[in-house]
C-alpha cells in the first residue's frame, strides 16, 4: 500500500490524493488476468481515489422508512476525477518499470481491453480515460450521506455533537457524518466516532 500526491497544491500540504493498493497473485491466477496460456508470480496495482470531487445524493421515494431509497453516486462526474486517476496509473507503472522490478521481471499487462476504447492509442491520455470510465470499482468506503455542519448549511444532517438537525433525541454514528472523505481507508475513523458518541451520549 502506498499513498501518492499527485499534483503540486497535494505535495505542498502534504496531502495525499491517491492510494494505491497492491495484491499478489500466484501463476495460475496471472495467466486468467492476462489472458495467457501461462503465467507467472504477479501483481496488481489498484489507484484508489482518496479525495473525489464528485457529488453523489441520496432521495427518499415516500415517508415510508421501509421503501428503498434513490441513490444517485455520480462517480467520475467531475473531469479532475478522472485525471487524478490517470495520474494513479501513471504511477503504477512507473512502479512496474522501476530498475528493481524490471530486475526480476516485471511487464505491465492488463486483462483486455473494452471494445470501445479500442478507437483510442493504447496507453495513450484518451485511452486510460476511455478505460477509467468503463471499468470502474468501489473499494466500498462511502461517506458523507449524513454530513456534519452547522444548521444554516442546507446539506447537513448532524451538528458537532451528532445531533440530527431538528431532531431530539437522535444521533447518526458512523462514516456518513464525515464532510470528506479523510485520505484512507474509513474504518478506524468510523470506530473514533463510535468511540465519541458513546462519550457524547454518557456524557449528557
Amino acid at each position: 500500500m502506498a499513498f501518492r500526491s499527485t499534483t503540486n497544491e497535494t505535495k505542498d500540504k502534504d496531502w495525499p490524493d491517491l492510494q494505491l493498493i497492491f495484491n499478489i497473485y500466484k501463476p495460475s491466477t496471472m495467466a486468467e488476468l492476462a489472458d495467457r496460456s501461462r503465467g507467472d508470480y504477479g501483481f496488481s496495482c489498484f489507484p484508489i481515489l482518496l479525495r473525489p470531487e464528485s457529488r453523489g445524493n441520496i432521495t427518499l421515494t415516500s415517508r415510508d422508512p421501509f421503501d428503498y431509497p434513490i441513490i444517485q453516486a455520480n462517480y467520475l462526474d467531475k473531469q479532475e476525477d478522472i485525471e487524478t486517476l490517470i495520474r494513479g496509473i501513471q504511477e503504477c507503472q512507473k512502479i512496474a518499470n522501476s530498475k528493481p522490478l524490471q530486475d526480476i521481471g516485471s511487464e505491465f499487462t492488463e486483462n483486455g481491453t473494452e471494445s470501445a476504447c479500442r478507437k483510442h492509442t493504447y496507453n495513450s491520455h484518451e485511452y486510460w480515460e476511455c478505460m477509467i470510465k468503463h471499468r470502474p470499482v468501489s473499494v466500498y468506503h462511502p461517506v458523507g450521506t449524513c454530513k456534519m455542519g452547522p444548521s444554516g448549511d442546507p446539506t447537513a444532517v448532524v451538528d458537532s455533537d451528532l445531533r440530527v438537525h431538528g431532531i431530539t433525541g437522535l444521533r447518526v454514528a458512523d462514516a456518513s457524518i464525515m464532510p470528506w472523505l479523510v485520505s484512507a481507508n474509513t474504518n478506524a475513523p468510523t470506530i473514533m466516532i463510535g468511540e465519541m458518541a458513546a462519550d457524547l451520549i454518557k456524557g449528557g
